[in-house]
């Protein structure tokens, strides 16, 4: 497994157990009514957003990135090349 494909893994895990420690919390204030596994739940739900929201930005930003890079390099080889010196160097080997 390439260190990419464990980090995506890993990655993907946290937010799925962040989501559900949402969930457990949420279920267990509504059978005891704590404030405070309230705060947890809706703590854990926001965070868990927030980190599906920074991820697919960052994913798309380095889509993007990786698009202007791949445009630029293709521009650079399609520049063509001289096929004759320059008059100076001509007349510095004459």
């Amino acid at each position: 497994m390439s260190l990419k494909a464990f980090h995506v893994v890993f990655i993907t895990a946290s937010i799925l157990l962040a989501f559900g420690f949402g969930a457990w919390s949420y279920f267990d204030y509504k059978d005891q009514g704590k404030t405070a596994d309230l705060i947890y739940a809706i703590g854990s739900s926001i965070l868990s957003l927030l980190a599906v929201v920074v991820l697919v930005l960052g994913g798309l930003a380095a889509f993007f990135i990786y698009l202007a890079r791949r445009a630029a390099m293709t521009a650079a080889a399609e520049t063509p090349v001289p096929e004759t010196l320059p008059e100076t160097s001509e007349q510095i080997h004459r």
